[in-house]
């Protein structure tokens, strides 16, 4: 499977700034169909806020990309667009001292 890195600025999917790790990725098939969302947040975040609120922000995104459709629809833009940088980018493996990616919805 495909990882492909994303932010969400006002409500549109925005490719992810080189200054920060992107907020999100999805595992895309042989298809470029979406299959799983997966979530950024901070060790340190986790650490002072526990695993319920952590549970609680993974309930959150998963409503997030479960109910708003124009999110839904800028997204699958953005797989159109930007699905060959796909081979590109492995945020997780380069930030995992730091970050966690959290599996927040399958399809």
């Amino acid at each position: 499977m495909k990882k492909l890195y994303f932010d969400v600025n006002n409500g549109k999917v925005i490719r992810p700034r080189d200054i920060t790790t992107p907020e999100y990725y999805v595992t895309l098939n042989e298809k470029d169909k979406v299959q799983e969302f997966y979530t950024c947040f901070s060790r340190v975040k986790i650490q002072q806020m526990g695993n319920e609120w952590l549970k609680a922000q993974l309930t959150i995104d998963k409503i997030v990309w479960s109910s708003y459709t124009w999110l839904i629809n800028s997204l699958v833009q953005y797989i159109r667009e930007y699905s060959y940088l796909t081979e590109k980018q492995n945020y997780e493996e380069e930030y995992k001292d730091h970050y966690v990616y959290l599996l927040c919805k399958s399809t």
